[in-house]
C-alpha cells in the first residue's frame, strides 16, 4: 500500500495535478508559524529588495535555500506525523464530502510525510507551508499584519 501511494504521488507530482493540491486553496490557513520564522523572512525580504545586481536564478536559488532552511528546522519527524495526521483526518472529511481527488492527494501527501526516508524538502506541501509562513512572517515585518493575528500559536484569553 505505501509503494502504491509513494507511486501515485511521483505520478502526481509528473504529471501537474500536484498543483491543484496547493494547501491555499482549502488549507489556507495551513501554514508555519510566522513567529517562529521571523529571522528567516527578514533574510527573505533582504534578498528580494537587495540592491545587488544578479541574476533571477541566483534570487531563486537564495529563496529556495532559505525555504530549505524553514523546513529542515521545523518538519523533523514528530512534526511530519502531526502533519500527516492532520492530511490524514482531512481526507476523511474531503472523502466524506464527495471530494474523492481531494482526499486522495491529502491520502497521498499524508503518505509522503510520514515516510522517513523521504526527505521533507522534497515534498511540495511542506515548501508551500514553509514559504507561506515566511510571506505572512514578512508582512509582520513589514507592518502590514500584526503578528497576534497570523500567529498559529493558541492566544490566551484575557479575563474580563
Amino acid at each position: 500500500m505505501a509503494q502504491e501511494l509513494r507511486e501515485r504521488f511521483d505520478r502526481f507530482k509528473r504529471c501537474g495535478q500536484f498543483d491543484r493540491f496547493k494547501p491555499f486553496k482549502l488549507l489556507g490557513g495551513w501554514f508555519v508559524d510566522p513567529g517562529r520564522v521571523a529571522t528567516e523572512a527578514l533574510a527573505l525580504l533582504q534578498a528580494r529588495e537587495s540592491r545587488l545586481v544578479v541574476s533571477d536564478q541566483i534570487k531563486a536559488e537564495r529563496e529556495a535555500a532559505i525555504i530549505d532552511g524553514v523546513v529542515e528546522v521545523h518538519f523533523p519527524a514528530a512534526a511530519r506525523l502531526r502533519w500527516a495526521g492532520r492530511l490524514r483526518e482531512m481526507a476523511d472529511i474531503f472523502g466524506m464530502t464527495g471530494r474523492a481527488d481531494e482526499a486522495t492527494l491529502a491520502h497521498t501527501v499524508a503518505t509522503a510525510l510520514a515516510d522517513a526516508d523521504r526527505p521533507a524538502a522534497t515534498i511540495p506541501f511542506v515548501r508551500a507551508l514553509a514559504a507561506r509562513g515566511l510571506e505572512m512572517a514578512a508582512e509582520v515585518a513589514l507592518g502590514r499584519a500584526r503578528l497576534d493575528d497570523v500567529s498559529r500559536a493558541p492566544s490566551r484569553r484575557t479575563r474580563s
